[in-house]
């Protein structure tokens, strides 16, 4: 069993630093390794584990994704914001983790999906789809991230699960939709549109009902730039806030 109360946990942590008692802080790392241990014993998942959990459809397109513990504390959080979009909630969520500890594949490769699948159902409230922009420090990686969500978007277990996030329906405008999915930074499906802008980039004559910042600055010495700062924070109020649906 990986269960391990998460109270108890911070509490040995603070103990441990605070006293500086190396028992307690070997204690804490082994709680901790178990916490972050992923399970090896897990079933296999199925569409509507798929539909309902943005955790289950990682699993579902990378056969050998573990999640931990934290994951499935994440993938949660994430399904719960998702919910609170498509009742029309206006939620904000902030997540900080410890570097590569494997936010962006939920945050920024499988929330889109989950986000335009799940709308496909609310046609009344989403009548246009759902717009979704993935932004960062630097417009190349958005566009990898849009790359990869995208690259997922197509694969035969994922439309399976979401038959909406297939290219949008032929129409008088066919070859622009047609061009517009293969285009890495800004591609439609039949639910939902994903754009890709790096921070200070425009947003210009595109909204969207959920913006993912990951990653606004680079480095912790880029974040000590007041200049640098104050130009993300601009950014954030005056141009990619404005944008929200």
């Amino acid at each position: 069993m990986n269960t391990v109360d998460p109270l108890y946990l911070e509490r040995l942590r603070r103990d441990a630093i605070s006293s500086g008692n190396i028992h307690l802080a070997r204690l804490y790392a082994e709680k901790l390794k178990r916490v972050l241990a992923p399970k090896t014993d897990q079933a296999p998942v199925t569409e509507a584990e798929a539909k309902r959990s943005v955790v289950a459809l990682a699993r579902l397109t990378t056969p050998h994704y573990n999640p931990t513990p934290v994951h499935r504390l994440l993938g949660r959080i994430v399904d719960a914001f998702i919910t609170d979009v498509l009742l029309g909630k206006h939620p904000r969520l902030w997540i900080e983790t410890p570097p590569r500890i494997g936010k962006t594949t939920i945050v920024s490769h499988h929330l889109p999906l989950a986000a335009m699948g799940r709308s496909a159902f609310k046609p009344q409230m989403f009548p246009n789809g759902m717009g979704i922009a993935l932004t960062s420090y630097s417009a190349s990686l958005a566009t990898e991230n849009s790359r990869i969500a995208r690259t997922l978007a197509s694969d035969h277990c994922v439309l399976s699960v979401y038959p909406h996030l297939s290219p949008p329906r032929i129409s008088r405008t066919r070859g622009y939709q047609k061009q517009n999915f293969n285009k890495i930074d800004d591609w439609s499906t039949q639910s939902g549109r994903v754009l890709a802008v790096g921070a200070d980039g425009p947003f210009t004559g595109k909204g969207a009902n959920i913006i993912v910042f990951d990653d606004l600055i680079k480095s912790w010495a880029d974040a000590q730039s007041r200049r640098l700062r104050e130009t993300v924070s601009l950014w954030l109020q005056s141009v990619a806030k404005t944008r929200l649906d």
